[in-house]
């Protein structure tokens, strides 16, 4: 979006495509300037990207989190439809979000040109925000299934003669901590940016809903539906790295409840490592200015 001149209002009525116009821009660029970095993440995931298929509460928090981005895609794409469609059932001529016009928009010729243009973009920007986000959420929810199933394997440990299968959790969960830690190395500026322009977008649209008082029902369908996408997304990015630092502290409860007190002082000195190395915080922060959780999701939303 380009904006010739800062009349107001009506300038800020046209910043609705900022926010996803900076983020796509920002992570296509985070994405080339680290891609060997990411390269090398997805060839790591592969190492221990098994889950048994009787762990049937890993398979149904798979099913749950599939579910929901259906919906979050859904509702992503279904507001840009709204926008499509509000313009062109409209009865002047406007264009779904605003773009610098090169031309006079009155020629059907121009008018058409925009708005094939304004649609091209609007579902690349559409796209990008998705394939960031469901990256995003498939590497947590792998990450969680993974940290569970180190829980399932230490629950079932057998300390009298299962020495080589401890040393086998211990890389394992060494291996997944450090992943994690790659994981906010690659993305902690991303999520500074991405958090910083949908707060800005939220704020817009909040001062625009509330604008002229009792929002008639027109800018109720447009704002609520605007705001609820930026709240769900903060909400997404916000639970995920909650659950991450939850799982990653509840290794350290399940090791303790094992029955290491049965188990030889080597053993038992491999149980202390994995305590101490699930108490020290494993987190995605974002920018490095606050951890990646929901207290952060209040912050933002509250």
């Amino acid at each position: 979006m380009i904006v010739d001149e800062y009349t107001g209002i009506e300038t800020l009525k046209k910043s609705d495509i900022l926010s996803p116009s900076i983020q796509v821009v920002i992570v296509l660029l985070s994405y080339k300037i680290n891609k060997s970095v990411l390269q090398d993440l997805i060839e790591k995931a592969g190492r221990f990207w098994e889950v048994k298929p009787e762990m049937e509460e890993i398979q149904n928090q798979f099913r749950l989190v599939r579910y929901f981005m259906v919906f979050y895609k859904s509702a992503i794409l279904g507001t840009t439809i709204y926008y499509e469609i509000a313009a062109l059932t409209s009865t002047e001529r406007v264009l779904p979000t605003e773009c610098y016009r090169f031309c006079d928009i009155e020629k059907d010729s121009c008018y058409w040109f925009l708005v094939l243009f304004v649609n091209i973009a609007a579902f690349v920007l559409v796209w990008g925000i998705y394939t960031f986000d469901g990256f995003f959420a498939g590497s947590v929810i792998q990450l969680i299934g993974q940290l569970k199933l180190i829980k399932h394997k230490l629950e079932n440990l057998k300390f009298e003669n299962d020495e080589e299968n401890l040393i086998e959790i211990i890389d394992h969960h060494n291996f997944i901590l450090d992943f994690i830690n790659d994981i906010n190395t690659l993305y902690s500026n991303i999520l500074f940016t991405q958090f910083s322009s949908l707060i800005f977008s939220m704020c817009i649209g909040s001062f625009l809903l509330t604008l002229h008082g009792t929002p008639t029902v027109n800018t109720l369908t447009q704002y609520v539906v605007y705001l609820t996408c930026m709240f769900t997304q903060v909400f997404v990015f916000s639970y995920g790295g909650q659950v991450i630092l939850d799982e990653t502290a509840s290794v350290a409860d399940v090791a303790y409840q094992t029955n290491w007190f049965h188990a030889s002082v080597s053993m038992q000195k491999s149980i202390s490592t994995i305590i101490l190395r699930s108490q020290q915080e494993t987190k995605i922060s974002v920018g490095g200015f606050s951890n990646l959780d929901l207290r952060m999701y209040l912050y933002v939303c509250c």
